[in-house]
């Protein structure tokens, strides 16, 4: 059986320690972003896919949903790539997925399926209240990893998936790995929403697209609950114990939503390998 790939983020370390860590540790690099498409297209996934063919070492590229406008130029980005390196695609567009198709029928780049297009109603916080008044059956088949239907089992033949990305829970992913018989990789957080605009860049008031080189573009920003707006009411109410633990652990990066999940790899076992996310 394929091992569970954990992939542990670096961000937070300097330029010096991630050449010492990329050199001896880790036995890849994950380039991109699943939710900036500047993140691509930046001349630093240039450099860190050249030090990695220097070292060795692995690389996937994580792509987002892609604009229009930008398609064309993150297409010829993938191909210059995997021209330094053996290149993993992460895709969470199925657009780019579809225009990359030829690239993967010839084995020029393998592709993995990422997890804005792999999420589940499993990965929802109050997924459980949502389904409070339907029937039992109803809610085991919903309460679970979208790709373990037949339909979306066909998604990834006919795309020739190597492997998917998704968010791990604990419970229900080796019956995931049995189904689809491929790689699964998981994060050390659980993506929730994916928004159309950058809630970093506006609320922090960076400007884009020059904002991908500065420090505040990989800041979590961290949020809590004060107050609940109820529409019955028309005013504002006191969250309950049960509202408050759904936002527990929530912060944005960039526009995307996450859910904190770092004790997932504080003890890893035999069946983890690790990669260093770089940005």
């Amino acid at each position: 059986m394929e091992a569970i790939i954990i992939n542990i983020s670096c961000r937070k370390y300097s330029q010096d320690s991630l050449d010492e860590r990329i050199e001896s540790k880790y036995q890849g690099a994950v380039l991109g972003d699943e939710g900036c498409i500047y993140h691509c297209l930046n001349e630093t996934v240039f450099n860190w896919t050249k030090k990695c063919k220097e070292q060795n070492k692995s690389v996937r590229l994580l792509t987002p949903i892609v604009p229009e406008r930008y398609m064309d130029e993150l297409v010829k980005r993938i191909e210059e790539l995997k021209n330094i390196v053996p290149l993993k695609v992460t895709f969470n567009d199925f657009g780019l997925l579809h225009r990359c198709k030829a690239l993967i029928e010839n084995e020029e780049i393998i592709p993995v399926l990422g997890r804005i297009l792999t999420r589940s109603m499993i990965d929802c916080n109050w997924s459980k209240r949502l389904l409070s008044n339907e029937q039992d059956k109803v809610v085991e088949g919903l309460l679970d990893y979208s790709y373990m239907d037949n339909e979306k089992i066909r998604i990834l033949d006919d795309y020739h998936i190597k492997e998917i990305e998704v968010n791990f829970h604990p419970e229900r992913i080796e019956e995931l790995k049995k189904v689809i018989k491929l790689p699964i990789t998981s994060y050390p957080n659980h993506l929730l929403s994916v928004g159309r605009v950058c809630f970093s860049a506006r609320y922090q008031q960076l400007k884009l697209p020059e904002c991908v080189n500065c420090k505040g573009c990989r800041r979590k920003l961290e949020f809590s609950v004060n107050k609940k707006w109820s529409k019955r009411k028309m005013c504002y109410d006191e969250p309950d114990k049960e509202f408050i633990q759904y936002m527990k652990g929530l912060y944005v990066q960039g526009n995307i939503v996450y859910r904190c999940m770092d004790d997932l790899c504080a003890e890893p076992d035999s069946n983890v390998i690790s990669e260093i996310i770089l940005g």
